[in-house]
């Protein structure tokens, strides 16, 4: 049965050898669905808050962890970023001095005015109060109150971030900072260890408390790492061995120290479309594995939020990908795999070797199945509650298929 759903644990210690052989990759979110939309960022924070963000003043919001989607047009301008620095407030940017902010975790946003009308490409925060919005032609605009008051300051190279009270922004093959919100700014370029010039420093990224700056050059990958300024280590990784084109290269992402993540597309001379590739490092970049080999994204990818331990997203232009492995009931909605939406939704969790699940109507039956449709376990239920004992059950992946007297049913995936 073909199915539009394929799923990967990023956690693969975690599963027996079973589940190894049957699990697939990365999961599609389906409920996304066929629209005119292309996206440009997820972002994800918390165990079920996910936003999506794309043209025509797009602004997507999940609740639960992607299984269920509320679609936004709070404007009508293409949205490049977003950005929250606690559950209730965030902001999202865009073309045209686009800046738009929520104060109720996004159930509606605000127009704000920053006194410019340019192609906004990126947010930072300090987490509290200060916002920094990088513009074209080294344009930094500074709030030092949540949006409210804007000032234009400049910073000298083409990308910025803000990390540790102080400011760094980097060019082709130079890093500064700045220790006064961007006013003034110092090149700290030769304190990089082994730098030799001619790199293409492409991003920032804050993660454990610990600054990444990652850059290229030819086609290895060079990792500078602060935790205390102006302290810097370096890893290096060529990408050549795993067949990444620099050229490529859509995002690289830290999690901890150690574990990192690239998503990049596979060029090809033959044309056919530039299909997505996850590659994950547990050594700073030194060795690489592809993380979704029997998995083909979708074209075009756009970059990766993994939000807490064990759940990541990867987005492309048109697709948001899931690793599954958080422990959850996930429903599956209406897709190709025979499976209806269903029409009620029951409680249920682990515990122990138990499942346990509650209705708000009587139970008749419980159906285990495997991912390649083999019925594996059929058990008869009485009442409104029941704990299932399942000793014996390989740990992997499997759909739950639950029906009540009155006929309503409800599927889902299961990881056990």
């Amino acid at each position: 049965m073909k199915t539009k759903i394929c799923i990967l644990s990023l956690c693969l210690v975690a599963l027996g050898a079973q589940a190894q052989k049957t699990t697939k990759n990365w999961e599609r979110i389906g409920s996304l669905g066929n629209t005119q939309h292309f996206y440009n960022k997820v972002y994800a924070f918390g165990k079920d808050s996910v936003f999506i963000i794309g043209n025509m003043g797009l602004v997507a919001r999940s609740t639960d962890g992607a299984i269920s989607w509320k679609r936004q047009h709070p404007c009508d301008k293409e949205l490049r970023d977003i950005l929250f620095i606690n559950s209730k407030t965030g902001f999202a940017i865009g073309r045209e001095g686009m800046i738009l902010r929520t104060e109720n975790g996004g159930d509606s946003w605000q127009l704000l005015n920053p006194g410019v009308s340019v192609d906004f490409k990126t947010i930072q925060s300090d987490g509290k109060q200060q916002l920094w919005i990088c513009g074209p032609d080294k344009l930094l605009l500074y709030s030092p109150d949540k949006g409210n008051n804007w000032i234009s300051k400049t910073f000298p190279g083409r990308i910025f971030c803000y990390y540790g009270k102080r400011c760094y922004s980097a060019s082709s093959n130079q890093v500064w900072v700045s220790e006064d919100s961007g006013n003034n700014w110092q090149d700290i370029t030769a304190k990089l260890p082994g730098h030799g010039g001619d790199y293409g420093f492409m991003k920032f990224q804050v993660a454990r408390d610990r600054l990444y700056f990652l850059c290229i050059k030819g086609n290895e990958l060079h990792i500078f790492q602060c935790e205390t300024h102006p302290h810097w280590t370096k890893a290096t990784s060529s990408l050549d061995r795993i067949g990444i084109d620099m050229t490529g290269l859509s995002d690289v992402l830290f999690r901890m120290p150690g574990n990192a993540y690239i998503i990049s597309h596979v060029i090809t001379l033959c044309g056919g479309g530039a299909p997505t590739r996850i590659h994950k490092t547990e050594d700073a970049g030194r060795t690489w594995r592809e993380d979704n080999q029997n998995t083909r994204m979708g074209e075009g990818s756009a970059n990766l939020s993994f939000p807490v331990e064990g759940l990541g997203y990867a987005l492309s232009r048109t697709n948001l990908y899931r690793s599954p492995y958080t422990g959850k009931f996930e429903n599956l909605g209406n897709d190709d795999s025979g499976l209806r939406e269903p029409s009620f939704r029951p409680r249920m969790q682990r515990r122990g070797g138990s499942l346990l699940i509650s209705a708000p109507e009587a139970l008749q039956r419980l159906r285990i199945g495997s991912l390649e449709g083999h019925a594996l376990r059929d058990l008869p239920l009485q009442g409104k509650e029941a704990e299932i004992s399942l000793d014996g059950l390989p740990q992997g992946i499997y759909i739950l298929s639950l029906e009540t007297r009155s006929g309503a049913r409800y599927n889902c995936k299961w990881i056990w």
